[in-house]
Order: structure tokens, then C-alpha cells, then sequence
């Protein structure tokens, strides 16, 4: 009983609140977990499974966790609050508009796009694909000081053509992983970045001044 309140209360709030705050298209999915996390499942979904899961015209609303294992192709993406979503090693996931991570998203070995805005509230795992976003990428949201999102690159190679935001004041880690993302706009907040490796010709400088001091002390030590 209380599963089907939470539920209930999640589908209401993607509805109200969320990316469908106006009347929802035509093109407008739910998935809503009630048999399983299998994508899928017809009886996951309201008010039905959508028939291609690489249409750019559906707008899809995860309200349950859930488990990716085929490629998507979507306008938008908004997964609510305390469930999971699980991309399978593999999948890639294209999203034209907006991709609002509310929940919790663990990404795999495939690539994630996204046209406009990523959004992360709460904790997201890059995986180790790559992550591009057409305009800003924002961890945190703001005006909530204990939100607490939590961003790791992981093994990622992540491109945002805008700003990259760890949104001040709300406690917030943003943890670039490995690689250095590259960002074309600003990098705003702390976000935490690898070390800048050394370009191969400062390697191939350092390496001839070693070889030249060894020769250099083998001949001191010959005479």
C-alpha cells in the first residue's frame, strides 16, 4: 500500500511540477514499475508502452526504478525522485531536450546525448561512455542547501557546449573522474577535476635531458 502512495505521489508530481506541468502531449509515457523494472513490460507503462523506444517525439517519465537494456531516442527525459535508473553496458540513450535526473542513474559503458540541459538532483554515475551536452550541465539544484547531488564522471568523457554548474550552496559534489570534461562555456562552483597530464612532448624533453645526465655520469665515473 504504501509502494502504490509513493507511486502515486511521483506520477502526480512529473505531472505538476515536472516537464509535463502543461497538458501532456500525445507522445507522453509513464513508466511505472507496477509488475517490475523491465522497460519493456506493457504494464509498466500509462497509458501504454510506447511502441518505438527510438521515437524523438516521446517524452518519457520514469516514476519507478527501472533497468535500460535497449537504446533510447526520446525528446525528454525526467526520472522522479527516489528510484533508480540502470543502464545496461552497451546501451546508448539520445535525448533532443532535456534530461532531468531526479532520481538516481548508474550509465554503462554506452553513450549518453543530450540536446539541451542535463540536470542532476540527486546521484548520477557516468559510467564509462561518452556524455555530451548540447547546453549546460548542471549538478544541485538551487535555492536547497542540503540537496546534496552527487556527480561522478567515473571513466566518462564528458563535452558540455555551454557552462558546467556544481551549484553553489547546496552541498553538492561534483567529481569530473578520470578525464577532464571539456567545457565550452564557464565552470561554475567546485568541481573537482584529475590532473592534467603531461603533453607527449614534454615526456619526450624529459626523457632526452635523463638520457643525456646518464651519459653524462657513466663518462664522469669512466674517467
Amino acid at each position: 500500500m504504501k509502494k502504490v502512495k509513493l507511486l502515486l505521489i511521483a506520477v502526480f508530481a512529473l505531472f505538476s511540477t515536472g516537464i509535463f506541468a502543461q497538458s501532456p502531449p500525445a507522445d507522453t509515457y509513464v513508466f511505472t514499475g507496477s509488475v517490475d523494472t523491465d522497460l519493456t513490460n506493457g504494464a509498466n507503462w500509462i497509458p501504454r508502452r510506447p511502441t518505438d523506444f527510438e521515437d524523438a517525439n516521446n517524452q518519457l517519465a520514469f516514476a519507478a526504478d527501472v533497468d535500460i537494456t535497449q537504446n533510447i531516442v526520446a525528446a525528454s527525459i525526467e526520472l522522479a525522485s527516489g528510484f533508480q535508473m540502470t543502464v545496461s553496458d552497451g546501451v546508448n540513450i539520445k535525448v533532443t531536450g532535456d534530461f532531468n535526473a531526479i532520481g538516481n542513474v548508474s550509465l554503462g559503458t554506452g553513450n549518453l546525448t543530450v540536446g539541451r540541459d542535463l540536470i542532476n538532483e540527486n546521484s548520477f554515475n557516468g559510467g564509462s561512455g561518452n556524455i555530451n551536452v548540447g547546453r549546460h550541465l548542471t549538478n544541485g539544484k538551487a535555492g536547497t542547501p542540503g540537496n546534496n547531488a552527487n556527480f561522478v564522471g567515473d571513466m566518462s568523457r564528458i563535452t558540455v557546449g555551454g557552462n558546467l554548474t556544481n551549484t553553489p550552496n547546496t552541498n553538492s559534489t561534483f567529481d569530473a573522474g578520470v578525464y577532464r570534461p571539456i567545457v565550452h562555456g564557464q565552470i561554475i562552483g567546485d568541481v573537482i577535476m584529475p590532473p592534467e597530464s603531461i603533453p607527449v612532448s614534454a615526456w619526450s624533453v624529459a626523457l632526452a635531458f635523463l638520457l643525456i645526465g646518464s651519459v653524462v655520469f657513466f663518462k664522469a665515473r669512466v674517467a
